[in-house]
This record gives structure tokens, C-alpha cells and sequence, in this order.
């Protein structure tokens, strides 16, 4: 499996395509200027995907046959549960929205991160 990155916006280019895991679910978020849309998809433009229902496989392109390895590995950790595969664009998904619930270690409106409600939660276990 490729590397895992922190679940905060920072880790994010706008050129890339993501897989997103939350354990009930797997999102590939592609964004508007990723490079390797030809690759994984073989089309040239995000108009091409946002409205597919389900990720295609493709025999001749390498980096799909890849992708579909990686999310059957991810599946695979999951046991018996099943997760389906959510395909998010710009112009399928409001993003923004979509990251504010599910990138726990960032912040949003004044809350903290879930890395820092956990420290706040050990604090207020040892003081008492």
C-alpha cells in the first residue's frame, strides 16, 4: 500500500487523486487538476468522471489495475464488511464540506483536531 498520509488538508495538492478510507467506506477523491486522470481512468478531463457511479476497470492502464489492487487490499483489512467506493469531484461533491467531516486532525471553526481532543481528554483523566 502506498504511504498513509495525516487526515488534514494540508496533505492534499490539487493536483492529485486521493483514496480516502473511514472504515465504512472508501472515497477517491479526484481533484480538478490532478495529472494522472489519462492513467487511471484513460480520459482526459474531470468531466469525464464526475459522474460515474462506479470506479471502471481498465486492463490496459497499469495505474488502474493498481488503484483496484489498492482498495481490494484496504477491503481485505475490513473482513467481512464490504465497502463500496464513492467517487468525489468538484463538480459531483462539495468538497469542503466533505473534508470538514472527515479529516479529523484538522481544524475547523475553532474545534480542534482529533489528535488534540485526545490530549485534552488525557489531561482532564490525570488531573483528577
Amino acid at each position: 500500500l502506498p504511504n498513509a498520509l495525516p487526515l488534514i488538508i494540508d496533505s492534499l495538492e490539487d493536483t492529485g487523486i486521493y483514496l480516502i478510507d473511514n472504515g465504512q467506506s472508501i472515497f477517491l477523491v479526484i481533484f480538478n487538476e490532478a495529472q494522472c486522470l489519462y492513467e487511471v481512468f484513460g480520459v482526459e478531463t474531470i468531466d469525464e468522471v464526475s459522474n460515474l457511479e462506479e470506479l471502471p476497470m481498465y486492463d490496459e492502464l497499469p495505474a488502474n489495475l493498481r488503484l483496484h489492487a489498492i482498495i481490494a487490499a484496504l477491503r481485505g483489512n475490513r473482513g467481512e464488511a464490504y465497502q463500496d467506493v464513492r467517487i468525489l469531484t468538484p463538480r459531483s461533491t462539495p468538497l469542503e464540506s466533505f473534508f470538514e467531516e472527515t479529516l479529523v486532525e484538522e481544524e475547523y471553526g475553532g474545534v480542534d483536531g482529533y489528535g488534540n481532543f485526545l490530549a485534552y481528554l488525557h489531561r482532564m483523566i490525570q488531573s483528577k
